[in-house]
């Protein structure tokens, strides 16, 4: 367990250095003109490595949606709970996505994108990506709590709860921003959590089928 740790933290740290160093070296020198050759010259990586965590420079510049990766574990685990949807969800993207808890390499990201407006249309297609995955995931929960795979609104359930979670999770981001550091990404949902709980009268995600109310929602 100890060895899979540092294997782990080793990982995330050369992912952590080749973003930073394509970012560095985009604002420094414009990201057509940046090389993958020169990314691993600078992370001290070889080009074979760079393609080990990146298919593309772009996608080290922007995150990539590889960085959400669940276990097969983690997906059962949340596909099958009974807690609150959201609390689950953000519970999963806690565990799962990786590099993103970083205010150094996001304040980079920013100004490469500030800099670099082809980039901004293909941020936007890797976050339509990204929810399309949470859509799906939450549409497998939604199946295995009904018993049914044929339901017709599931897709649209589906869609509704994914917006609501992506909203307060980007309220958790921005506070996370605001913070300036003193804050972790975690302690930042919680908090958002906590807001979003608070609007909503302490009402939860409960396991029921969708009525016109806006509360009640399935788990």
């Amino acid at each position: 367990m100890h060895e899979q740790g540092l294997r782990e933290r080793k990982r995330l740290a050369t992912r952590r250095s080749i973003q930073v160093a394509v970012l560095e070296l985009s604002l420094q020198h414009g990201f057509e003109r940046v090389t993958v050759e020169e990314i691993g010259r600078h992370a001290q990586v070889s080009p074979r490595t760079f393609f080990n965590y990146f298919a593309s420079k772009e996608a080290a510049v922007l995150g990539g949606v590889d960085a959400f990766a669940p276990t097969d574990e983690q997906r059962d685990r949340f596909i099958h709970g009974d807690g609150d949807l959201i609390d689950d969800l953000i519970a999963l993207l806690s565990l799962t996505v990786k590099g993103v808890d970083d205010l150094a390499v996001h304040r980079l990201r920013r100004r490469v994108l500030e800099r670099e407006p082809g980039l901004v249309g293909r941020h936007v297609a890797g976050a339509e990506v990204f929810e399309q995955q949470i859509s799906s995931l939450i549409a497998e929960r939604l199946q295995a709590r009904r018993g049914e795979s044929d339901d017709s609104q599931i897709d649209d359930h589906a869609r509704l709860l994914t917006l609501v979670a992506f909203a307060v999770v980007r309220f958790g981001w921005g506070r996370w921003v605001a913070a300036d550091g003193a804050k972790t990404m975690a302690e930042s949902l919680g908090e958002a959590q906590t807001a979003f709980r608070d609007v909503c009268g302490g009402s939860s995600m409960q396991a029921r089928t969708p009525g016109p109310a806006l509360v009640g929602v399935p788990r």
